[in-house]
């Protein structure tokens, strides 16, 4: 599991929290491996196959769509970071204020370093993060990270909007975008996204 180091800006954030944020990350890496499983069962199919076999993996198939076979292997080379990263890298979860810079916004929480090449992941976050449930709570870490990687809202930020492109000829959009992967995470979860 990934060090998680702390820093309270708010002064308010208990120990009870720090350990609802550590199980958000825990269940996160939890998700992680079911999905990469499937990713690993599919890349696993032999090449000329792998385009039909798609089909058997009905959430991947959802979220991602049908894909070329070397965008395939980048997505499921970003599923394999993720798990990485979950498990070996050293993270700092920023806690502000909630009339802070970032929870003036209508965001839960976000990421800093994608900019820059860092052994440290930076989450900054506030009292919001807590108002989901646990899945969702592990899929914003999922999203998160995955702004970590350089991936940004290049298309419509709508997760109806997603399902729209994967679904269509555009699926190549869609390999890019954190809300690809939240979807696709939250797809292997009790409560999926309903759009």
């Amino acid at each position: 599991m990934a060090k998680i180091v702390f820093r309270d800006r708010s002064n308010s954030l208990s120990e009870d929290q720090k350990n609802i944020i550590r199980a958000a990350f825990r269940h996160a890496l939890v998700i992680q491996r079911l999905v990469e499983q499937d990713f690993n069962a599919l890349m696993n199919v032999p090449r000329r196959r792998r385009k039909r076999a798609i089909h058997d993996y009905g959430k991947i198939k959802k979220w991602i769509g049908i894909q070329k076979r070397g965008r395939l292997r980048r997505i499921a080379r970003r599923v394999s970071k993720l798990r990485k990263w979950l498990e070996n890298r050293r993270i700092l979860v920023v806690f502000h204020e909630q009339e802070d810079f970032i929870c003036a916004d209508t965001r839960r929480g976000a990421s800093r370093g994608a900019r820059y090449i860092s052994p440290v992941i930076r989450f900054h976050m506030c009292e919001d993060f807590f108002n989901g449930s646990g899945n969702r709570m592990a899929d914003l870490i999922i999203h998160e990270l995955c702004h970590e990687m350089g991936h940004l809202h290049a298309i419509n930020d709508r997760h109806a909007d997603i399902l729209a492109l994967a679904a269509g000829r555009d699926a190549h959009r869609v390999a890019r975008n954190p809300l690809t992967y939240q979807g696709l995470f939250r797809e292997y979860t009790v409560e999926p996204i309903n759009v």
